[in-house]
């Protein structure tokens, strides 16, 4: 689970607007994510979402590159992004009409009635809250999930929700995965020159040597021919009987 200082680590847009390449690389993990997953969720709601209708609620949407995805597979559907600095860089122009952004902090509560959402996803949050944070975000989450409702991608263990599943992808980091682990390294590198500079104090390095540093991480990654490994959780909120009738 995440340390207490992470939020300085993976939130730091909070502090820093996001500039136009950060923007680019959240874009980029967001398509190699999609391909090595073969699509933008693993949860059964294709038929859902394909009847229209269906609310969906992206817990910190990042760009929002999901959710517009989504509404172009998915029309019909409402869409809203939830997210939780000022300095986001959510795209406005060309936003489809049925994709909605939101200023929420899923610790402090959500904004929604309960049982709002026919989906509910949050992803690559994982180190962004501590023990006790993501507790109260888990149930967050499933109040505002409708009974029968999915849930992917974190998930904390709870007794209302049933049929948890795992999926494990990997992403290869070099040329020896041909042009995908080509674009997959540059996407690595891509992000530790955009993001190494802002936390070198914190990990203790030298301006100076970070490009050595990356070019160390590549390379290495190339010989031992390196995989990321990305999860995927996904879980149903359980239906509730009336056996009052």
């Amino acid at each position: 689970m995440g340390k207490p200082f992470s939020k300085s680590i993976s939130n730091y847009q909070e502090t820093f607007p996001l500039t136009e390449e950060e923007k680019e690389i959240l874009h980029t993990r967001h398509h190699l994510t999609r391909e090595i997953f073969k699509g933008n969720f693993s949860s059964p709601v294709h038929n859902e979402l394909q009847r229209g209708w269906a609310k969906v609620l992206d817990v910190g949407c990042d760009v929002g590159t999901w959710l517009f995805e989504l509404s172009a597979d998915y029309p019909g559907c409402t869409y809203i992004g939830t997210y939780t600095s000022p300095y986001s860089s959510l795209a406005t122009v060309g936003r489809p009409f049925d994709v909605e952004f939101i200023e929420a902090d899923p610790v402090r509560g959500l904004p929604f009635k309960d049982e709002t959402f026919d989906f509910v996803s949050m992803k690559n949050r994982s180190i962004d809250y501590n023990e006790t944070e993501w507790k109260n975000i888990m149930n967050e989450l499933v109040r505002v999930l409708k009974p029968g409702g999915w849930l992917e991608d974190y998930m904390h263990m709870t007794s209302e929700l049933r049929k948890i599943q795992h999926e494990i992808q990997y992403l290869p980091l070099g040329p020896f995965a041909g042009r995908f682990g080509e674009t997959s390294a540059q996407f690595a590198k891509d992000t530790l020159k955009a993001f190494l500079p802002k936390l070198a104090n914190y990990f203790g390095v030298r301006i100076d040597d970070i490009d050595s540093i990356i070019s160390t991480i590549l390379e290495e990654a190339e010989e031992n021919q390196s995989h990321v490994r990305f999860h995927r959780f996904f879980a149903q909120k359980e239906t509730v009987l009336d056996l009052t009738s």
